[in-house]
C-alpha cells in the first residue's frame, strides 16, 4: 500500500506545469525589467547631454 501510494506521488505531474509556467513568467518579468532599466539609463543619458549643451548657451 505505501509503495503504491509513493509511486502514484511519484507519477503525479499536476503541478508541474504551474511550476513551469510561473519560472516562464519570473524570467519574463526579469527580461522586462532588465529592458526599461536599460531604456530609462539611454533616456537619462540623452537627456542629460541635452540638458549639459543647453547650461552652455
Amino acid at each position: 500500500m505505501f509503495k503504491a501510494r509513493l509511486k502514484a506521488y511519484f507519477a503525479d505531474t499536476s503541478g508541474a506545469t504551474a511550476i513551469e509556467y510561473s519560472l516562464i513568467a519570473g524570467l519574463l518579468a526579469l527580461a522586462i525589467v532588465a529592458a526599461v532599466t536599460s531604456v530609462g539609463e539611454a533616456a537619462n543619458d540623452r537627456y542629460q547631454s541635452i540638458a549639459d549643451a543647453e547650461a552652455f548657451n
